[in-house]
């Protein structure tokens, strides 16, 4: 049941998704430095490998994130404090070619 439930909140938390790989390509997922997101990146490494794709855990810089989903170096960034990060955040969404957050709160 625990682990139903981590696959579904790692699901659920992707804030978003930018120009996602071909089907033989890895899904790149950013690793970075605070055990939180550390974990939801495992997880959701776990939930696409029983789906079946690749995936290659990157170590990232935080603000750094966005502008790669962006241009396609990464596939996923989960886990965003707006806090600290709405400033590189939005700037990459104004230049095109991220999806709109699936949640907020």
């Amino acid at each position: 049941m625990l682990k139903t439930l981590l696959k579904v909140a790692a699901i659920s938390s992707l804030l978003f998704v930018g120009t996602m790989a071909k089907a033989a390509d890895p899904i790149r997922i950013p690793v970075l430095n605070w055990s939180s997101q550390i974990f939801m990146a495992n997880v959701m490494a776990q939930v696409f490998e029983e789906m079946g794709h690749t995936v290659e855990l990157v170590p990232a810089e935080s603000a750094s994130r966005y502008e790669a989903v962006r241009i396609g170096d990464l596939h996923v960034a989960h886990e965003t404090w707006e806090s600290t990060m709405a400033i590189p955040f939005y700037e990459a969404m104004d230049k095109g070619g991220l999806l709109i957050p699936v949640a907020t709160t």
